[in-house]
């Protein structure tokens, strides 16, 4: 859990902090941050689809989908890149033939007396001698060895990343973005496909459930819509965007199921995000095949 306080950004230098403006929770966990987006069930989806009056929903809602599964990755994708980077620069060298190595080995057993580079050289000491013959077969040694590149830890960049208050910042807004996005592609999925059912538009959120009933029937519309983690996911939803991440009376009895990082404030954390996907692709799943089944299918 982090608090950020006022003038705690690097950008207000100088600023007194003045106090917790709010708290925030993230999840500490880089692997949280993978994409979530499933390509098999885009397939099987957009497959069952196909040839329909409904095709074009089901490509936008996994279009949305997948976009907002890249955009939530991108922390993760940083990480690698910035690993690379480190270790690109700080293992690049300028390769020396091993020919030079030997030639100047040679030299050196010589005593320093024979000619290098045309031009004769004074005998070297034997004190001399023996260190440069010493550290010339090092660097041979390892030229033929081919030591081993200094690797960078992911989970180390990671923490870098962490103990920023701006990357701290954008993990908590993004995921909140994210968990909106996943949710918001999802009824805009269910009301496109129910205005192309009922054969005209202007339908809206507030009555979907009783288009859902009266075309599809009570039980798809409860599968589908009605369903307590539906439902959940749709309180916070609406606490997100129009209550602050705080707790809305629809969310009151459900304290225990949300990542409360105070009395009446809430956080969307990673994983919840992913959850959330995997239980609305099923979803959309289902409706593709009541509809296509009804008979959407074009002429």
């Amino acid at each position: 859990m982090v608090d950020t306080e006022e003038g705690s950004s690097s950008a207000d230098a100088g600023v007194e902090p003045s106090g917790v403006i709010r708290r925030i929770e993230l999840s500490p966990d880089m692997e949280s941050y993978v994409g979530f987006f499933d390509h098999a069930w885009e397939r099987r989806t957009s497959s069952r689809s196909r040839g329909t009056n409904i095709h074009h929903a089901v490509l936008d809602l996994a279009t949305t989908w997948k976009g907002v599964s890249v955009a939530r990755s991108m922390p993760r994708i940083a990480v690698s890149l910035v690993k690379s980077g480190i270790e690109g620069v700080v293992n690049a060298r300028v390769p020396m033939p091993l020919e030079v190595i030997r030639g100047l080995l040679d030299y050196v057993r010589a005593g320093g007396k024979r000619t290098l580079g045309g031009r004769r050289r004074l005998p070297l000491s034997k004190t001399i001698r023996l260190e440069l013959e010493n550290r010339a077969r090092t660097v041979e040694e390892r030229v033929l060895r081919a030591d081993a590149d200094m690797k960078v830890a992911e989970s180390e960049v990671w923490g870098w990343f962490l103990a920023s208050s701006e990357m701290q910042l954008s993990l908590w807004a993004s995921e909140q973005s994210a968990f909106c996005l996943v949710y918001g592609a999802y009824e805009h999925f269910l009301i496109r496909t129910m205005e192309i059912v009922r054969g005209r538009d202007g339908l809206r959120a507030q009555s979907l459930e009783k288009e859902l009933r009266s075309h599809l029937g009570r039980d798809h519309a409860k599968a589908v819509w009605e369903n307590e983690q539906r439902r959940h996911a749709g309180a916070k939803r609406h606490a997100v965007l129009h209550n602050g991440c705080r707790i809305t009376k629809e969310l009151q009895g459900c304290r225990n199921k949300l990542s409360m990082v105070a009395d009446d404030e809430f956080a969307i954390r990673a994983e919840e995000t992913t959850s959330l996907f995997n239980l609305l692709k099923d979803l959309a799943f289902q409706h593709v095949e009541v509809v296509v089944e009804l008979g959407s299918r074009t002429d």
